[in-house]
């Protein structure tokens, strides 16, 4: 292949960086217009007046730039793209003495994840070490059975109004681990 032909190949518009970079940057809230003319250099993406942000056009001469910038617009939105799961959720498990049901409350600050659980087999118990990481959530809790101290981490991810969590006990294989689905509370 020439290079005439290779550079026909190359589009100008609509290329995946492009296309991603324009979406990530519409969903932090900040509006452009595209591939104005009537500047230099034609710049894909253009903010208020005058202000042009050039990307590259599938030669790759700017591909330096445009990852350092991705890289710092990722950085920058996965805070607010992170699962939002503060407030009140009804969980549900199967275990191997029938259906448990638990109560959560969470209060998400940053990715510090605080807040309780009630259950009516272990009582309230409050929880500890939580983190949300993007979807991924964890905690752990101290609880009471039988009259024995444990502690039971939680691990899973939020997708799509609903927690799917896998809980461990700390210390003791005897009890297997339990999935648990959890619902927002109305």
């Amino acid at each position: 292949m020439d290079r005439s032909a290779n550079m026909r190949a190359i589009r100008s518009k609509g290329m995946k960086p492009e296309l991603t970079v324009r979406s990530l940057v519409h969903r932090l809230g900040f509006r452009f217009r595209l591939h104005r003319k009537d500047l230099p250099g034609k710049p894909d993406l253009v903010f208020g007046p005058r202000k042009p942000l050039a990307f590259p056009r599938g030669a790759g001469e700017n591909l330096p730039m445009l990852k350092t910038l991705f890289t710092t617009l990722v950085m920058v939105a996965l805070p607010t793209l992170a699962a939002d799961i503060s407030g009140e959720w009804k969980g549900t498990a199967e275990g191997p003495n029938g259906t448990f049901e638990r109560s959560f409350t969470f209060k998400v600050d940053g990715g510090k994840l605080t807040g309780e659980t009630v259950s009516p087999y272990t009582g309230k118990s409050e929880i500890k070490d939580g983190k949300v990481d993007g979807d991924n959530v964890n905690f752990t809790i101290t609880a009471s059975i039988q009259g024995n101290t444990v502690q039971i981490k939680y691990e899973g991810k939020a997708a799509g109004g609903d927690i799917k969590l896998t809980s461990t006990f700390s210390g003791n294989s005897d009890f297997p681990p339990i999935q648990w689905t959890l619902k927002k509370a109305n």
